[in-house]
């Protein structure tokens, strides 16, 4: 009974952590198929370069 009740928490917990990582997957890839087709390769590299940074940040949050 105990152990159910511990599992019960951390997946009511972890489910919204793992949606926001999916949603923060989709946005990064919609946001470089956007940028890669309407700004150029450039660009593309940049936001790359500046992407790990952003999830420094993010992780904070």
């Amino acid at each position: 009974m105990f152990k159910k009740k511990i599992f019960k928490t951390i997946f009511k917990y972890a489910i919204p952590n793992v949606i926001s990582m999916w949603i923060f997957t989709l946005y990064t890839m919609i946001d470089g198929v956007f940028i890669s087709r309407f700004v150029g390769s450039t660009a593309l590299a940049g936001v790359n370069l500046a992407l790990p940074l952003i999830n420094f940040i993010f992780q904070f949050l």
